[in-house]
C-alpha cells in the first residue's frame, strides 16, 4: 500500500493553510533587507530582522494540527521523518562546527556554519525521509 498525500483532503488543506505564511514570510524577508539600511537604531535592526519569522509560528502551529488530525500509521510516518530529520541535522552541525573550530586552529579557510541553513536542512532531510519511508511501505 503506497499512502499517496495528494488524494488525502488533509493534505491539500494543509498545503493550502501553509502557502500563505510562506509568503508573508518572502514578503517581510525580502522587505526587511531593504528597510535593514534606512533602521539606525541596532534594537530597530534587530526588531527588522527578526520580522520575517513571525509567520512562521503559523507554520508550526499549522503543523501540529495537521500531525495531530492523522491517523495512526501517518502520525507515526511523520514522527519517523522528523526524529531522523533532527538526529542529521544536529550532526550535520556538530561536524561541521568541529571542522571549523579545527580549521581555525589550522589557520585554513573553511566556511562558517550559519544559523540560516538549519531550517533548510532539516526540510530537505524531512521530506527525503517521509518518501523514503512511504515508498518502504508499498
Amino acid at each position: 500500500m503506497y499512502i499517496d498525500d495528494n488524494d488525502n483532503p488533509t493534505e491539500r488543506r494543509k498545503r493550502f493553510r501553509m502557502a500563505l505564511p510562506w509568503v508573508f514570510f518572502l514578503l517581510l524577508f525580502s522587505g526587511a533587507q531593504y528597510l535593514m539600511s534606512s533602521v539606525e537604531t541596532s534594537w530597530a535592526k534587530v526588531l527588522v530582522a527578526i520580522l520575517p519569522v513571525l509567520p512562521l509560528t503559523w507554520v508550526m502551529i499549522e503543523q501540529v494540527r495537521f500531525i495531530s488530525r492523522l491517523d495512526e500509521l501517518q502520525r507515526r510516518l511523520h514522527f519517523d521523518a522528523g526524529g531522523y530529520a533532527g538526529m542529521l541535522t544536529c550532526f550535520l552541525f556538530l561536524a561541521w562546527g568541529i571542522v571549523e573550530v579545527s580549521v581555525l586552529k589550522a589557520q585554513l579557510s573553511f566556511p562558517p556554519s550559519s544559523g540560516v541553513l538549519v531550517l533548510p536542512i532539516f526540510c530537505a532531510i524531512y521530506l527525503l525521509r517521509y518518501w523514503h519511508v512511504t515508498r518502504r511501505i508499498s
